[in-house]
Formats: C-alpha cells, structure tokens, sequence
C-alpha cells in the first residue's frame, strides 16, 4: 500500500504485548515484516494501554491521521483475518496520501480483540 504513495507518511506500528508474556515475546516473523516497512516505528505496548487511547479494539486496526492531527481514517487494510491485499480500506488510505477522492473514512477491521489492562476483559 506504501509503495503507492509517493510521499511517505510517518508509519508508527504498535505490537501489544499482553501482560504475563515474556520480553522477547514480540520477537516474531511479523515483527520482522513490520520492521521493513520503510521509515517505519515500530513500539511495545505493554497490556494495550496505548491502543486504549487510540480507541483501537482489533489486531491489525489501522488509524490515519492528517497533518493537522485529525482522525482521517479508522478501519482495516486487508481483506480478511490473516491475510494480505488490497481492500476498500487500502484504497481509502492511499486515496488520502495521494489527494484523491476517497468515498469513506473507515474500513471493516479483520483480527483478533486486544486486550486492555484499563478494563481487564477483551473490549
């Protein structure tokens, strides 16, 4: 999706870390994969406290936010739990990195619920 945009955007990738996991437990093939992503941030959150903030509820939930900081799109960038490829969401993001039109402002999200130590339950 990133490589159609042809001025990248500040990417920060947020990995919840549930609580009682070992340290090294975010060591993975996607962390891998999320490392390459050029220009990319990538960050521990112990026991979802930063998704909490950021409202965000399921693994793979994907927040756009424009250059004076207002939420431009919430939702999901694959077309199923697990797997990669375009879907509507993608083609909403790049539309608003590239100035085109875009026909909505979120995208069905496909994941697994975080958890949140503010609640201590799956939202």
């Amino acid at each position: 999706m990133l490589a159609r945009v042809p001025e990248q955007p500040a990417v920060h990738i947020l990995f919840v870390r549930p609580e009682g996991m070992e340290p090294d437990w975010h060591e993975s093939a996607l962390w891998r994969q999320a490392r390459e992503i050029p220009g990319s941030v990538l960050e521990l959150d112990d026991g979802g406290r930063q998704a909490a903030l950021f409202g965000a509820h399921t693994s793979g939930e994907t927040l756009l936010y424009d250059r004076d900081g207002r939420l431009s799109f919430h939702g999901g960038i694959t077309p199923a739990r697990g797997h990669e490829g375009d879907n509507v969401g993608a083609e909403r993001i790049v539309a608003r990195l590239t100035g085109g039109s875009s026909d909505g402002p979120d995208g069905a999200v496909f994941g697994c619920a975080l958890m949140h130590e503010t609640s201590g339950s799956e939202p």
